[in-house]
């Protein structure tokens, strides 16, 4: 009897010892985070670095039954682990993107291992902001992670992905570092990356413009056409060409951004020029300067000869096409906008420049065209004329004979003998001694005219001078091209024959002649009251 009794009490003791290592153990862990769910505080998303857990109550009575309690991990602040850092070129750390507009959730964390080892690593991590006017890093809410999964990088598996959320209610702009540890907490790396509010989207566009004047022939620069913001956090972008090769190229070279739409997010499909065209008709030909061009080409020389006895108004826009079987393909990006729109008379020549970007688009051997819309005369039917050439291995001069014209003209002209080749635009414009201010001055001080002679209009009276400067700076052929009267038309082309020489414009570093236009203000007379 006292042997049972004895051992009654030996288990007993026993099973209060129990109970009391494991309350000890329990303090003891990592969970100084669980708390007992209020109604108020809403718990975490449950994603691959967040935990929800349920554990009954270990206390029990008759009186009170055991009722399970709801426990959950709170978000909690980090330090920056003291582990020696890592260099880039052991292992490194990025986000997959640079910028992030600041209402982002979460970002994406790449750990790339770049040594000949093994590196470890588990789940846990440090998020911190960087607080400008304290000059401090400080550590943000992260994930409460128990199960702290380890991650082996080796030569043979070297990347890892993780996605980091934010856990505050409203996340502030400025720089930010996700730091983890690695090799037992040995060493350390980390991926830097900012977020971006709406007062500070002229940083981003900024970072294109600067990009922009050092590498104005970069062929991520040559392929935008505009860019902005709207009224949200997305950078909206206009490229000539949508390709997946571009984007990545921008990204690296130019702008990171999370929130960027390309083309309204289009991809660029095939398309084709169904119109009818013409290379020599009603005496106006269209042509390029050679009829071989190497593949590395980056522009064509056309020219349009008008002996059609008419003038011609030429479309703003050209198109570049390539033929494939019977049809005509528009060139990625092929519509390429001028600023205005241009008066050919008869028996002139307008030469221009057709871009061809080879950089963006891989131009192979084959037939193209420069394609431009006309109107002849009065008749406001739309002409598509053409300029074809080749893209091969050999440069290959055009026949003289194929730069005229060899259909009938509209109406039979007197040729002139001397037609006048002049560029509207050059790589080096003109210039007037001492600038456009200059220019304005000289024309307010050289005018003299009667002031009753000007119309009292609603619009100030100006008369549009068109000119040519020669190779030497000299003001050839000025003409009136929108006049007021003939009174003032005639002041206004005698100070432009006063003008000194101006600095000639250059083509490829050559003088070359100028087709220029400037407007003349003419001002009216003081009202009597």
């Amino acid at each position: 009897m006292k042997t049972n009794a004895f051992f009654q009490l030996f288990v007993a003791v026993v099973c209060v010892m129990c109970v009391g290592c494991t309350g000890k153990r329990k303090a003891q862990s990592d969970v100084a985070l669980v708390k007992e769910t209020p109604s108020v505080v809403q718990s975490p998303e449950v994603t691959v670095d967040t935990l929800a857990a349920e554990e009954p109550d270990t206390e029990t009575s008759e009186d009170n039954p055991s009722q399970p309690r709801s426990m959950v991990l709170e978000p909690v602040a980090r330090d920056i682990p003291s582990g020696l850092p890592l260099s880039a070129d052991s292992l490194s750390m990025r986000t997959e993107y640079d910028y992030y507009p600041v209402a982002t959730s979460k970002v994406k964390v790449i750990i790339t291992s770049r040594a000949n080892r093994e590196y470890d690593s588990g789940e846990g991590y440090s998020l911190v902001y960087y607080n400008e006017a304290l000059k401090q890093w400080e550590p943000q809410p992260t994930s409460p992670i128990v199960n702290d999964v380890l991650w082996v990088f080796t030569p043979d598996n070297p990347t890892h992905r993780q996605t980091i959320h934010f856990y505050t209610d409203k996340n502030r702009p400025g720089r930010y570092r996700i730091y983890k540890s690695f090799n037992r907490n040995t060493r350390t790396a980390y991926a830097e990356f900012e977020l971006v509010s709406k007062a500070q989207h002229r940083k981003l566009l900024d970072k294109i413009s600067r990009y922009g004047e050092k590498h104005p022939k970069d062929r991520v620069i040559e392929n935008l056409n505009s860019w902005g913001f709207h009224d949200n956090d997305t950078l909206y972008m206009s490229w000539m060409v949508n390709s997946e090769a571009l984007q990545k190229e921008f990204r690296q070279k130019v702008l990171n951004y999370a929130a960027i739409v390309v083309n309204d997010g289009k991809e660029d499909v095939a398309t084709y020029f169904t119109q009818s065209m013409c290379t020599d008709t009603f005496g106006i030909k269209m042509y390029t300067e050679k009829a071989v061009y190497p593949p590395n080409t980056e522009s064509v020389a056309v020219r349009i000869v008008n002996r059609s006895g008419q003038s011609i108004s030429m479309g703003s826009p050209y198109w570049v096409l390539r033929k494939e079987g019977e049809k005509w393909l528009f060139l990625p990006g092929a519509t390429v906008w001028t600023l205005e729109e241009r008066i050919l008379p008869s028996n002139k020549i307008y030469p221009f420049s057709a871009s061809l970007y080879p950089s963006l688009r891989m131009l192979t051997p084959g037939i193209y065209r420069v394609v431009k819309d006309m109107d002849i005369g009065d008749n406001y039917h739309d002409w598509y004329f053409a300029a074809e050439f080749r893209i091969g291995n050999e440069v290959e001069e055009r026949d003289a004979a194929d730069k005229e014209p060899s259909s009938k003209p509209l109406q039979e002209v007197a040729e002139e003998k001397d037609m006048d080749i002049a560029y509207d635009v050059v790589e080096e414009m003109p210039a007037f001694p001492g600038g456009m201010s200059a220019l304005m001055d000289f024309i307010r001080k050289n005018l003299n005219y009667d002031k009753s002679l000007v119309p009292d209009t609603v619009v100030i009276p100006r008369v549009i001078v068109q000119f040519v400067i020669d190779e030497e700076g000299n003001i050839i052929h000025p003409v009136v091209l929108r006049g007021v009267n003939p009174a003032l038309d005639e002041e206004a082309l005698r100070v432009v024959k006063l003008m000194p020489k101006w600095k000639p414009g250059r083509q490829s570093g050559k003088p070359e002649k100028v087709r220029y236009a400037i407007p003349v203000t003419f001002e009216r007379a003081a009202k009597v009251p």
